[in-house]
């Protein structure tokens, strides 16, 4: 019996080891999916391309930011355009 419970805690070790492990691959593709979400929404919701570009490419973060904030409050002021 005592052989038989060491065989079932070791399964179960290595069950819960594997779960760990897919949960951790999970986090990560799902982390990378909404970063590219992140990225392509505002492509799809705004014409403005120059504050579109500014908000992804420019150097400074300040600047990304603002340009960034530029185009939530038009997706807020006009809804969606395309």
């Amino acid at each position: 019996m005592e052989l038989m419970n060491e065989i079932t805690i070791e399964a179960l070790n290595k069950v819960a080891k594997d779960f760990a492990e897919f949960g951790r691959c999970m986090v990560n593709l799902i982390t990378l999916f909404v970063e590219q979400v992140t990225k392509a929404v505002p492509i799809f919701l705004t014409d403005n391309k120059r504050t579109l570009h500014l908000a992804l490419h420019h150097p400074k973060a300040r600047v990304r930011k603002k340009n960034f904030n530029r185009i939530v409050r038009e997706i807020g002021r006009y809804g969606r355009r395309i």
